[in-house]
């Protein structure tokens, strides 16, 4: 019966490539975004303005990853993400979930933010 034996030798590597795909572990893909605020509060929150002060800007970011933001810092409101920013002197700064930073007298000039 040699078709019995193929179609046992199908089965036998379909078997092993179910149990390869179930063990493995998937890749974690992280990619920080953009996203609209709404009335969220579990996002990262960033408020901040350009040079002059004349440019106001509210931005949410969900996902883990860095982006480039380069604006003054004017409010930083983490939600449920754990975050760091790098400013332009090159402190990086860490600040837990659930909290929100105000700079009212001297902004930090951030330049990345990242999710942890």
């Amino acid at each position: 019966m040699p078709g019995m034996k193929k179609l046992r030798s199908c089965f036998v590597v379909a078997a092993m490539a179910a149990v390869f795909a179930v063990n493995l572990p998937a890749g974690t893909a992280h990619a920080i975004n953009i996203v609209n605020c709404g009335n969220r509060t579990d996002l990262l929150k960033f408020t901040g303005h350009d040079g002059n002060q004349t440019v106001t800007r509210v931005r949410c970011y969900a996902n883990k990853g860095t982006m480039s933001v380069r604006l003054w810092a004017d409010q930083i409101s983490t939600g449920n993400n754990d975050i760091e920013y790098l400013d332009y002197n090159g402190a990086k700064v860490r600040i837990k979930r659930w909290t929100i930073m105000y700079f009212p007298n001297r902004p930090p000039h951030v330049d990345t933010i990242t999710i942890l």
